[in-house]
């Protein structure tokens, strides 16, 4: 998995289809990325590991919205121009839900470097959401790199304009 060449083509995209049209703030992004998790929590409670289908009729499940928070955390790095530090990530936790909830405290870290040193503090933080979404992945058998495919394939042909992001 090239996390670099997966950050630069959620860029491309997400400035092909406007979501650079304004600045973004760094607790706006990381708002996103909360919204996200939330998403995945739902889709955990909801339908275990099972992907389906959303009610906007895109690819959804516990896997898809995994590879929503690494996209999103992908689009912080690029418009931030932050290096993605390879990590390892090791969870406290033990279950599908303690874990969501630690991702979720890993977002309130970077949140917490952002406002001790601002821009430049977040690349580490945010660098720990990343490889924390892979080491999710990785201990349920999720196959992280064709979930993200499956979104950034939908994305591309069902957002193209679409503001909404």
């Amino acid at each position: 998995m090239d996390l670099d060449l997966m950050r630069d083509e959620v860029q491309a995209f997400s400035k092909s289809v406007g979501w650079y049209d304004r600045p973004r703030a760094f607790l706006e992004l990381t708002a996103l990325l909360h919204a996200e998790v939330v998403e995945l929590d739902g889709s955990w409670m909801s339908h275990g590991f099972d992907s389906f289908i959303s009610p906007e009729g895109g690819p959804d499940g516990f896997a898809e919205g995994l590879a929503d928070v690494l996209i999103n955390a992908l689009d912080i790095t690029g418009r931030f121009g932050l290096e993605i530090e390879p990590l390892l990530y090791k969870f406290t936790s033990t279950s599908v839900r303690a874990m969501i909830m630690e991702l979720h405290a890993r977002i309130a870290d970077a949140t917490e470097a952002w406002r001790k040193g601002g821009d430049e503090a977040v690349a580490g933080p945010v660098s720990v959401i990343i490889a924390a979404v892979q080491s999710l992945a990785s201990r349920w058998t999720v196959n992280l790199e064709a979930a993200y495919r499956l979104k950034m394939d939908y994305n591309m042909k069902h957002r193209a304009g679409n503001k909404r992001a």
